[in-house]
């Protein structure tokens, strides 16, 4: 048997507003500063994202392979 350890660090802040984010004064969310990124944002108008700091729908994943449809007037993500 063979057993690998590893040693991961990283900081994970959470902010309100523009304390030293990318994010506006009314947005709140998680960063890991270590690596420089913004991974969750939670605007005023409740929207959410995840990997975007500038959400556009209810929740607006960026990255990965995904693709935009409507139907019955309704917009998806897949």
């Amino acid at each position: 048997m063979i057993f690998v350890f590893l040693k991961i660090r990283f900081k994970i802040s959470i902010f309100q507003g523009a304390n030293g984010s990318t994010v506006g004064t009314e947005e709140f969310g998680f960063a890991d500063t270590s690596a420089g990124f913004t991974g969750v944002v939670i605007n005023p108008a409740d929207y959410i994202g995840i990997g975007t700091v500038n959400p556009i729908d209810s929740l607006d994943v960026q990255g990965g392979n995904m693709s935009d449809y409507s139907l019955g007037g309704h917009q998806f993500k897949n």
